[in-house]
């Protein structure tokens, strides 16, 4: 549609209009969960999400979450400073790595390796099966083991989605406590 007297309408179109819409509210959504932690703030694994996501949405229409795993050290209550995400590709065959530390993109590498990796599936946050975990370790006669590892995978722990807690010990030993992703029930723990 066009302006009588200057040949050009100055307002968007209405598709126009929709698509900048979305695309600002694509960018405040993932700013909103970038500025929902303070700078260098420890916080869970689905705080830092919504940037991965956007990003591998760039990288691949069909990208899927295949891995979660703490970037750097766990707190207590199941907190990170960073995240590493990483995806799976089918039309790609191609796997992709995110860390996002601050809610900020801050490492995306394409990976050398590539499987064909499940999508993960349903998942509590990081924050909530720590603290089963802690309890299953104290269960084991490890109440002082301190939490190192925290990872979200599906189909190698256990054949649907599951959170890994790894745990330090006393004499460089570690001990590992399986826990259902999706309610939290722990599934199995060793020592190794």
């Amino acid at each position: 549609m066009q302006h009588a007297r200057s040949g050009h309408d100055p307002r968007p179109t209405l598709p126009r209009a929709m698509a900048t819409c979305v695309c600002a509210a694509i960018f405040l959504l993932a700013c909103g969960a970038a500025s929902s932690a303070r700078a260098g703030e420890a916080v869970t694994a689905r705080q830092n999400l919504p940037v991965a996501l956007q990003a591998a949405d760039v990288w691949a229409d069909d990208a899927q979450l295949v891995w979660v795993e703490n970037d750097t050290p766990l707190d207590g209550a199941g907190r990170a400073q960073a995240w590493g995400y990483l995806f799976y590709s089918p039309g790609l065959h191609a796997m992709r790595s995110y860390s996002v530390r601050d809610g900020q993109l801050v490492r995306a590498e394409d990976q050398s390796v590539s499987v064909a990796a499940p999508a993960l599936e349903t998942w509590l946050d990081s924050g909530e099966v720590l603290q089963r975990a802690c309890r299953q370790a104290a269960a084991d006669g490890e109440p002082q083991a301190l939490p190192e590892n925290l990872l979200l995978v599906r189909g190698v722990f256990a054949p649907r989605t599951a959170w890994v807690a790894v745990f330090a010990r006393a004499g460089g030993t570690r001990l590992f406590v399986v826990c259902d992703a999706a309610s939290g029930e722990v599934l199995r723990s060793w020592r190794g």
